[in-house]
């Protein structure tokens, strides 16, 4: 799920932009200090609203965005912030090595010595474990250039995030840069899971083909066998990865579209299940998920943001021709975070879907 809220509050209580301040410049032009000027940006934009008046509310970001540009585009410092990416790209170690915390400290010291996370809030140990172990592969995976939350934690979004018929697993917040994971699937998740993975066989939600399928199907087998074995974020995982195969395979049922779709398979020699998106088993579901927003949202610009929700209808209408969950189907924001987690999971998309994700983001992805 998508909460990226990047636009601030705006009111009457702000520091006014002082036009002296602005960062120098060496003799090529380029601005020497690319942070102070973000920082100073963000100040301008505030004080503009204030200046002329306005108490803006508004819960759409792009909307928020919009009025910015309109307001700030008086200086220089105001118009380079618009083009400057949203998030910082940290500089991690190309190799980390993931180690299991014994405590819950551990498991703060091990996030923030390595991904520079200074707030870890959660205080369940193997979600602890879970989420540094997720996001140690994401970062190796970019050999340490990478974006990363501020802020992680773990707690209860309340009894309508978690029923049988869906399961809100965690949201990103582009504003505070932190990503917030649900505890509440944790008391029922047992039953839910047994519920949709004992449709295996009537439904045929192994697709039948591929690798991700033999693995699909071996996680089941191990979930049915010890369900122990697997911690609450892993099952919450299991879960939407059984999910989202019912939900394809009624697509292909409901459109008969199986025959175009084994038509570009033959031409682009990949893995059957690959043409449906993220629908084989990944351990880190949620996380990488909402990892796929934080890197969407801090590797653009303000102006970035705004041309690509112009373009939201011819985006959309690519992503809609797609057979692939729900969730990807939602929005193109959505579709992004959903394609993003399953490359991070080692997926290799043909172009049917590629060529929509390379449209819906500036992510760079790892080679």
């Amino acid at each position: 799920m998508n909460i990226i809220n990047t636009a601030p509050s705006y009111g009457y209580n702000t520091v006014l932009y002082n036009h002296r301040a602005v960062p120098s410049h060496n003799f090529k032009g380029r601005i020497i200090n690319d942070k102070n000027l973000k920082r100073l940006g963000d100040v301008s934009m505030y004080s503009t609203f204030a200046s002329l008046g306005l108490s803006i509310s508004l819960q759409n970001e792009c909307l928020a965005k919009l009025n910015a540009i309109l307001g700030v585009l008086a200086t220089g410092a105001h118009t380079a912030r618009l083009f400057i990416k949203n998030g910082e790209l940290l500089k991690l170690k190309p190799e980390i090595t993931f180690t299991k915390a014994d405590t819950i400290e551990q498991a703060a010291n091990f996030a923030k010595e390595n991904f520079k996370i200074n707030n870890f809030a959660i205080d369940d140990l193997d979600t602890a474990n879970w989420v540094n172990k997720g996001l140690t592969r994401l970062s190796n995976r970019f050999k340490g250039k990478t974006y990363m939350p501020s802020k992680i934690e773990l707690a209860d979004f309340g009894e309508k995030s978690c029923t049988d018929e869906s399961l809100q697993g965690a949201f990103c917040s582009g504003e505070e840069n932190k990503i917030v994971l649900n505890k509440r699937p944790y008391e029922n998740i047992d039953r839910m899971l047994k519920v949709i993975v004992s449709l295996k066989n009537s439904l045929n939600i192994n697709l039948g083909m591929g690798a991700g399928s033999k693995e699909f199907k071996r996680q089941v087998d191990r979930y049915k066998l010890a369900p122990e074995s697997f911690t609450n974020p892993e099952k919450i995982s299991l879960w939407a990865c059984a999910n989202r195969r019912a939900e394809v395979l009624q697509q292909i049922i409901d459109k008969k579209r199986i025959a175009a779709y084994e038509a570009k398979l033959s031409k682009e020699k990949s893995d059957f299940t690959q043409l449906f998106g993220n629908v084989n088993y990944n351990q880190f579901d949620f996380l990488y998920h909402e990892m796929g927003h934080l890197f969407d949202n801090n590797s653009s610009s303000i102006v970035s943001l705004m041309l690509r929700r112009l373009r939201a209808s011819s985006l959309q209408k690519e992503i809609d021709e797609l057979v692939i969950p729900l969730r990807a189907r939602d929005s193109y924001p959505e579709f992004t975070a959903e394609i993003f987690s399953g490359i991070i999971n080692g997926d290799v998309y043909p172009q049917a879907i590629m060529k929509p994700f390379h449209k819906c983001n500036n992510i760079k992805l790892p080679q």
